[in-house]
């Protein structure tokens, strides 16, 4: 699912905001390039890491978001790596449930 919005529309941006929703079936940069094509700089690309759509916020000149949700599980991953008997782990959980 490819969700793109706008501030504004028109030439000179007084228009009422654009909400496109776009689905491909796949993860393919292909899908991306078409869907950004046209994309003025300074826009957002936010993805899940993917790799590839790092060289379309490029080409388009985008800032490339991370996404929330797979950040935290990064961080999660880290803290279940760290041994049980660390004291830094039981830091660490204290720190999150808070």
């Amino acid at each position: 699912m490819w969700v793109q919005m706008t501030q504004a529309s028109g030439e000179d941006g007084t228009g009422p905001p654009i909400r496109l929703f776009g689905y491909s079936p796949s993860r393919s940069t292909h899908a991306a390039r078409t869907l950004y094509e046209g994309m003025r700089p300074g826009g957002a690309l936010m993805s899940d890491g993917y790799e590839p759509y790092a060289a379309i916020a490029e080409q388009h000149r985008l800032v490339h978001l991370g996404c929330w949700a797979h950040c935290r599980r990064y961080f999660h991953e880290a803290l279940q790596a760290l041994p049980r008997t660390s004291a830094g782990r039981s830091n660490c959980r204290r720190a999150s449930s808070s």
